[in-house]
């Protein structure tokens, strides 16, 4: 399947290779893409500006469709269509981690930065991360679901607006 990838650090250094379809874990569900959102992360990826770890496939926003359930998930099915949250690996220990929010976690990995993102065909993400989307909400305007959450969180949350 093809993929854009950043190859290295350093200023552009994008391309579009064939990479290998991931195989589903047993506690993850395989998810086929079917829109991306284009972030502002990407473009300081591009360059250069974003910590990364290349090589590695660019991308976060996404939504789509489970093509595959590991052996341990229950509640998704092949069919259904998600979004999934994008802490990924994050420490567990730390107070951010500790107090609900592995998303800010500082040593979190998230899909597109550290491993393997969603510009491509298939992301493989922990069930325990992904979120069905009704059939009333377009796969585009899911894939921007994570940074409208971001905002909700910054406003409702971090500034206490009530």
């Amino acid at each position: 399947m093809k993929a854009v990838v950043k190859v290295k650090r350093g200023k552009n250094n994008i391309e579009i290779y064939e990479v290998e379809k991931p195989l589903c874990q047993d506690n993850e569900v395989l998810i086929n893409i079917k829109a991306i959102g284009v972030c502002g992360t990407d473009y300081h990826i591009y360059t250069d500006e974003y910590d990364t770890v290349p090589p590695l496939i660019i991308g976060h926003e996404f939504s789509g469709v489970i093509a595959e359930v590991g052996k341990n998930v229950k509640g998704f099915n092949v069919g259904e269509r998600v979004i999934s949250e994008l802490s990924v690996q994050s420490c567990g220990v730390c107070r951010y981690c500790k107090t609900g929010n592995p998303q800010i976690c500082l040593d979190k990995k998230a899909p597109g930065t550290h491993i393997n993102g969603v510009y491509t065909e298939y992301i493989n993400m922990p069930a325990a991360l992904v979120h069905k989307i009704s059939d009333n909400i377009s796969f585009e305007e899911a894939a921007v679901i994570e940074p409208a959450a971001i905002v909700a969180h910054s406003l409702l949350q971090r500034t206490k607006i009530e």
